[in-house]
């Protein structure tokens, strides 16, 4: 999965962070578009919690295959302009992050493809993804709406798996996040337990998941108006966000469920896939019953693959 990026022309930027930046690129052979995440710093200044954010991500990104996780392509050591700044590529997704088509609809912007049955579409996509890989024992631990990629059709797409952790079968189900980094992820997506013990299970990305469910339904901004520190002391009280206007009763259910205090009471993400699935309720609006149901299908006819003796990336 070392990729020589000879092979590849770099376009422009499409997007930035604090870890470095992603570029368009085309393969010169197959003239194939795909994204190129560039790391800012090189290999050898990186701590060692960097590298293992950076080994982890490769690491699970190239066992999966999965039509709601961002395919991963291949892997160098070194940019385009031969510093070692590593550079992990992937499918393009081109139509930004769930974030950006939240944004939009709340400026009243929306996407015209962004209508209820993508919404409903989104929902179960999610949850899919994310049942997949706690089936194979991957916590996301960052699961929010700027980690969904969107592509052309708005499907999303999971992605950033840098703090993501593979858990041990054998093992607990949950465990400490080494005391020395404390919190990961983002403070409105973080399950109470994540504030006050650093623990983290699959039960928090359910929790994260009732979140960002509740953006899509209601497309209110949740805590609106709580600054840090409010919502990092009262989240572990059971603050949690206001439902305003009609939200139909089988979404404020398993919205409420999801975020739930007590974590053993919140679904699995494979019991929030059979209801999304079977309960004809969900299809609300002028949510579009074939489509959704066409979609559903697509997914379980999908050769999903989980390889988990897929080699290692290794880094020095």
């Amino acid at each position: 999965v070392q990729v020589e990026l000879s092979n590849y022309t770099l376009y422009g930027r499409v997007g930035i962070g604090s870890y470095g930046e992603v570029c368009k690129i085309k393969e010169d052979k197959t003239g194939e578009l795909y994204a190129a995440k560039i790391l800012f710093k090189p290999i050898s200044e990186t701590t060692k919690s960097e590298k293992i954010s950076l080994y982890r991500e490769l690491n699970i990104m190239s066992k999966i295959n999965h039509p709601n996780i961002v395919k991963f392509i291949g892997f160098s050591p070194i940019n385009f302009h031969n510093e070692d700044k590593p550079v992990i590529i992937t499918e393009l997704v081109s139509e930004g992050s769930l974030m950006s088509i939240l944004e939009k609809e709340r400026s009243g912007l929306s996407p015209d493809l962004w209508d209820d049955t993508h919404k409903l579409i989104s929902i179960y996509s999610i949850a899919s993804a994310m049942s997949f890989l706690h089936s194979h024992g991957i916590i996301h631990r960052d699961l929010k709406p700027a980690n969904i990629l969107m592509n052309d059709e708005l499907y999303p797409k999971v992605a950033d798996f840098g703090l993501s952790k593979i858990i041990n079968k054998e093992g607990s189900e949950s465990f400490l996040s080494d005391s020395s980094s404390g919190l990961k992820g983002t403070p409105i997506y973080m399950a109470p337990e994540s504030i006050v013990s650093h623990l983290y299970t699959n039960a928090c990305d359910v929790y994260a998941y009732g979140i960002i469910l509740y953006e899509i339904v209601t497309g209110e901004i949740p805590f609106k108006g709580f600054n840090m520190y409010q919502i990092l002391t009262q989240i572990p009280s059971g603050l949690r966000p206001k439902f305003s206007g009609s939200v139909p009763l089988v979404f404020q259910e398993l919205i409420e469920s999801c975020w739930n205090q007590e974590s053993a009471k919140r679904p699995k993400f494979n019991e929030i896939v059979d209801q999304l699935k079977n309960n004809p309720e969900f299809i609300t609006g002028t949510a579009d019953k074939d489509d959704y149901l066409n979609y559903i299908e697509y997914v379980e006819k999908y050769e999903i693959k989980y390889n988990k003796n897929r080699k290692i990336i290794s880094l020095k």
